[in-house]
């Protein structure tokens, strides 16, 4: 249940700039629509029954409230969002890499949020799985997953508040606005695994780079293919799709997001080189 979570998740910080632009652009028009009609509503009701000002007062009073508390429940905010990292607490409790998950529904930097939601997690710290799920009901926060290609329940649904995913079987995942603890970096594996970006080799790129930070996981029934959920400087979490090619320890990788063509990286030694400049190095939890 959600009082039996095992920490307690750090105050949400403010939306970065990308994220509130879309959070305008998605529920703006409809949020002036609906106070138009309250206003509409309200003027009707004084047209139709006002006489005297003490009348019309009491009248208004009455209105507003009337179908103000209409409007409030329209206007309920909706979930943000999804993007950022969450910790399962069967596998882990956040003081490592084991039972990390990270999910965004925005897929590119272009923000275009769709009905998919890429989920990129680790039970055991070491090996790095992926799938999608879909929204069933955004506005309610209502999402599923399949994760059976994993291990686990091939029916898995859950709802997104904007602090949590409270899971329908009990489990619940607090979100957390970035890693709660140090890393360091790692020469291990090729692909799969936490990754930060180098500052220093992509100074001139714009934003806070230390933010940069993201999961690289395979699909388990699908070989080759792969999934990359990450944190931009400037906006939420994306995810783009893709394939790789090469061995344990070099290897190549090509990812898209909906709208944006295919990008090309290349990994060995624990860093990787992308096609537009950027280079991350792979991490490790710090001793």
């Amino acid at each position: 249940s959600r009082a039996n979570k095992l920490y307690t998740p750090p105050s949400r910080p403010p939306p970065p700039p990308l994220a509130m632009a879309l959070l305008l652009r998605q529920w703006l028009p409809a949020t002036v629509a609906l106070l138009l009609l309250l206003g509409a509503a309200v003027a009707s009701d004084l047209h139709a029954s006002c006489g005297p000002v003490e009348d019309c007062v009491g009248l208004l009073q009455t209105s507003v409230a009337s179908h103000g508390s209409a409007l409030r429940s329209a206007l309920a905010a909706p979930p943000p969002f999804l993007g950022g990292i969450f910790f399962d607490p069967r596998y882990g409790d956040g003081s490592s890499l084991k039972g990390i998950r990270m999910m965004a529904d925005v897929s590119g930097s272009t923000g275009y949020s769709g009905d998919r939601i890429g989920l990129v997690g680790s039970d055991d710290g070491e090996t790095y799985w992926s799938v999608f799920g879909v929204w069933v009901d955004k506005a309610q926060g209502k999402l599923w997953f399949d994760l059976s290609s994993k291990g686990g329940p091939s029916d898995f649904p859950g709802t997104w508040d904007g602090d949590e995913i409270a899971w329908d079987g009990g489990s619940v995942w607090p979100f957390f606005p970035s890693l709660p603890f140090n890393t360091t970096q790692t020469s291990e594996g090729c692909l799969e695994g936490f990754w930060r970006a180098d500052a220093g080799a992509a100074a001139g790129t714009g934003g806070d780079m230390l933010t940069r930070q993201a999961l690289i996981g395979t699909f388990q029934n699908l070989e080759g293919q792969v999934l990359v959920v990450r944190r931009g400087a400037h906006g939420p979490f994306v995810f783009a799709e893709g394939s790789s090619t090469g061995g344990d320890t070099s290897c190549s990788i090509s990812v898209a997001s909906a709208r944006s063509a295919a990008q090309l990286g290349t990994s060995s030694g624990g860093s990787l080189t992308w096609s537009w400049g950027e280079r991350w190095l792979k991490q490790q939890l710090a001793a």
